[in-house]
């Protein structure tokens, strides 16, 4: 069978058991229709006819096209029957896919003397956050991930934060207001005050990450909530603050923190750079001092009540809680005569 869509039968307009008289008849009927003076000429039609009138009216070579056409139609059957079968057992997998790899949630992956994903993402949870930024308008554009590294202390990249904005970051089920307090401007990382958040936050490491050592970036995705990806750092420049890891940046958020196995902060994700290329920071090292060395609160002797700190003053300067009263010599005289003690008697009386 030819790979035309039209057989032979359909272009003479008949069946497939029709008798010889029948195509001859048809034949004849169509060219005549074809060949007349009123009709406008169609040359393709016309030879499609006679091929077909040539085969079918031969009735050895019928008989070869028509056991050509059956071979065709079971082969056409057979693809269509494969490619039904195929789906099912395809739609099989991705259900048992889905069930074992999604359903399922995966055991946590315990490293050595480390935390397990899930605690991870419980602490993460709760320190991270999605960071936007409101114009006068009321507009609100989302900026990344912002993380509480102390109480009230919050770190992101400073990446579309302008004095005009009014920042927030939402930890749900709560959307807490934010400021800047002091900026790295070589990293590009802002140090965020944010009152009622870091009560537990993520602890930052003393130390740089070593090539090859896991990391965990803590995303926050589109609903709210903080999603763990997994990568290695491949090397690390310490004296720049650049940390080379194997996280893809369509997956990551910018500002994500970059978590150790133990549960510490190393870093945060894709940053833009001044050139407005994204890299891997590590937490500049005055910061890391400030988080992990607060100064301590100022003490009180306990038998003056004195402050000890350098900031204590001598106690012959110290001044007085309250100024003294101002009182005339006259009126003094009197409160001396009306309340001196009475005179003491001779013992002997």
């Amino acid at each position: 069978m030819t790979n035309e869509t039209q057989t032979h039968y359909q272009a003479l307009g008949v069946s497939r058991d029709a008798k010889s008289h029948d195509i001859v008849r048809a034949y004849k009927r169509l060219k005549g229709q074809l060949e007349a003076d009123n009709v406008a000429p169609d040359p393709k039609r016309l030879k499609r006819v006679e091929e077909a009138y040539a085969v079918l009216n031969d009735a050895a070579r019928r008989e070869a096209y028509d056991a050509s056409f059956v071979q065709a139609r079971r082969q056409r059957i057979g693809t269509k029957t494969f490619a039904w079968i195929a789906s099912i057992v395809i739609g099989v997998v991705a259900i048992v896919w889905y069930y074992v790899e999604v359903r399922t949630p995966p055991p946590p992956k315990i490293v050595a003397g480390g935390l397990s994903e899930t605690e991870i993402l419980n602490a993460a949870s709760i320190a991270v956050g999605r960071l936007q930024a409101m114009d006068v308008s009321g507009r609100a554009t989302p900026l990344g991930v912002a993380f509480a590294v102390a109480e009230n202390v919050m770190v992101a990249p400073c990446r579309g934060i302008a004095p005009t904005v009014q920042l927030t970051v939402s930890i749900p089920p709560r959307t807490i207001p934010a400021r800047v307090a002091s900026v790295d401007e070589k990293l590009g990382l802002c140090k965020l005050t944010a009152f009622g958040t870091g009560a537990r936050p993520l602890p930052v490491a003393g130390v740089d990450p070593k090539a090859g050592e896991r990391l965990i970036a803590a995303n926050v995705g589109g609903t709210g909530k903080v999603a763990l990806a997994e990568g290695y750092v491949r090397k690390v420049e310490s004296d720049e603050r650049v940390i080379d890891a194997s996280f893809r940046e369509n997956a990551v958020t910018s500002g994500s923190p970059l978590i150790d196995a133990y549960g510490r902060v190393v870093g945060l994700a894709f940053v833009p750079a001044a050139d407005g290329k994204p890299r891997h920071v590590g937490l500049p090292k005055a910061w890391i001092r400030e988080i992990n060395e607060p100064p301590e609160p100022e003490q009180k002797t306990q038998a003056t009540g004195e402050e000890s700190g350098p900031e204590a003053k001598p106690a012959d300067t110290l001044e007085p809680s309250a100024p003294a009263l101002k009182i005339s010599p006259e009126h003094r005289k009197r409160l001396e005569k009306q309340y001196r003690p009475p005179p003491k008697l001779p013992d002997d009386l």
